[in-house]
């Protein structure tokens, strides 16, 4: 702690507190680690809201998809030792595999890119279920045999789209099992949580009693919506404050898909993983592998976020990091980041799920960087590109692969409107419309969404061989192309 000035911990602990009662948040964990070790670590409000508990740091925590670097660094560990290669077929490796579609093209690589073509679920028909918060646990199958009874859908020829896929961290955890003939908690026991003392940490995603309470939201109306049309509208929960409902451990990680959200942990154990990655990768994996693993492995734009192997990267304009978040429904929300610029590993813990967790995160790392939120000098953009720009975009077919873009956006309409420019989505935070202002640099396609309280969100217009506007990319890494198609949902003023 004495790295940081009595300045600093004041900066945290008040960035910490804003976030807790604007959002109405149970509680928060905040901890910093160095490459020497952990530096900070603090829990803020309420372990349990019904008795008033105060949270506490050594309550163990559902990590959900931070989980994929682990199985990304076990994964590139049997890459530096000859018994794995990213090109290999994951047909050959899992050969009781059906696919429908090019399945035989899909490689280690993609899985760790979310670039297999694999989607939200195996197939349609399995959607409703992968998505339905409410899902009995006893529902869900167990064994990796049970899993795909219908197989695998690859939407996408695989290598030319990002879709986030947790099947494909499922199918990577599966690997590791039958090359390693040990459970995936025991891999993790032998190449991370013991050499790094993580004693507090697993891979069984198991019921315990030092588990911190969890809490959530009544579900958006967008959420709402898309439960009803998949035939599993959300039945009314009580709130235990008139904002949070409290949440239980519900098996959403399956023996089967520990590799994409399995583990729990502590703070304390996670600031001795980030110190460790910060050490070239403590022993895990070589350096120059682990140096890899945070380089961009697709990278469509590099101003905007693109992905290293297991790991997201933010990109060089702002502060360089690498990481990752990890939510899950009943009520957890975590970030893990990596910045090796400031020679600091950042881990945040939120016993809820929260729908917009990214910009709570970032004001707290902000406090703990000692950065303030860049001051942007936006501007109207160009009349050329007001005049090329508007119309309507949509991602590339697919059901599955589009499922989140459906969620958090859907069909997106640029429209011209008093001298600029004007983002509607069908849904999420552009439902209601957002400026479009250039965001700076040479580049006049590149634009910045901007709304009343939120930090703008940057999108690259791109341009056929013509030089014509059509298509766009997101900071999310989604892709939308131009189309003839309308948005009827978008109310004109």
């Amino acid at each position: 702690m004495q790295q940081f000035s009595p300045a600093r911990l004041d900066a945290i602990r008040a960035a910490a507190a804003r976030e807790i009662e604007a959002h109405h948040l149970p509680g928060v964990m905040v901890g910093v680690a160095t490459a020497d070790g952990p530096v900070y670590s603090e829990a803020f409000g309420l372990s349990e809201i019904e008795t008033g508990t105060p949270n506490d740091i050594n309550r163990r925590h559902r990590i959900a998809s931070v989980t994929k670097t682990m199985v990304g660094l076990c994964v590139m560990a049997l890459v530096d030792e000859g018994r794995l290669a990213l090109d290999d077929s994951v047909a050959a490796l899992l050969p009781e595999l059906a696919f429908d579609g090019p399945g035989d093209r899909v490689t280690i690589r993609h899985l760790l890119t979310h670039t297999s073509g694999i989607g939200e679920a195996a197939t349609l028909a399995a959607l409703a279920d992968a998505v339905d918060p409410a899902r009995p646990p006893g529902a869900r199958p167990r064994e990796f045999t049970e899993m795909y009874p219908d197989g695998i859908v690859i939407e996408a020829e695989p290598g030319t789209k990002w879709a986030y896929c947790n099947i494909g961290f499922g199918l990577l955890g599966e690997i590791l099992q039958r090359l390693e003939r040990d459970t995936l908690d025991g891999i993790m026991r032998r190449r991370i949580f013991a050499p790094l003392g993580m004693d507090a940490s697993d891979a069984l995603d198991a019921a315990d009693e030092r588990l911190n309470t969890p809490y959530h939201r009544p579900p958006t109306p967008d959420e709402v919506e898309l439960l009803a049309r998949a035939g599993r509208p959300p039945k009314p929960e009580p709130t235990v404050d008139g904002h949070n409902i409290r949440g239980s451990l519900v098996a959403e990680f399956n023996k089967a898909m520990l590799g994409a959200g399995g583990v729990q942990s502590t703070l304390a154990d996670m600031l001795k993983y980030g110190s460790a990655l910060l050490r070239d990768g403590g022993g895990i994996v070589r350096p120059a592998t682990l140096s890899s693993m945070l380089a961009p492995h697709w990278c469509p734009d590099e101003r905007l976020a693109s992905r290293g192997l297991a790991f997201g990267r933010t990109p060089g304009y702002r502060t360089p990091a690498a990481g990752h978040s990890g939510a899950y429904f009943g009520g957890w929300n975590t970030s893990f980041m990596l910045f090796p610029e400031l020679g600091l590993a950042t881990v945040i813990f939120m016993n809820i799920m929260h729908d917009a967790p990214a910009p709570i995160f970032t004001r707290i790392i902000r406090a703990i960087a000692g950065r303030p939120a860049p001051q942007l000098t936006l501007s109207a953009p160009a009349a050329s590109i007001i005049a090329a720009a508007p119309g309507v975009y949509e991602a590339s077919p697919g059901a599955l692969t589009n499922f989140r873009t459906s969620l958090r956006a859907g069909r997106v309409q640029i429209s011209a409107r008093d001298g600029g420019l004007v983002l509607h989505a069908r849904r999420g935070a552009w439902k209601g419309g957002a400026a479009l202002m250039f965001a700076g640099g040479d580049d006049p396609a590149f634009l910045a969404a901007t709304t009343e309280g939120a930090e703008p969100a940057y999108i690259a217009l791109q341009r056929d061989h013509a030089g014509a506007i059509d298509a766009l990319r997101f900071d999310d890494l989604i892709e939308m192309r131009r189309t003839t198609a309308v948005a009827p949902w978008i109310t004109e003023e």
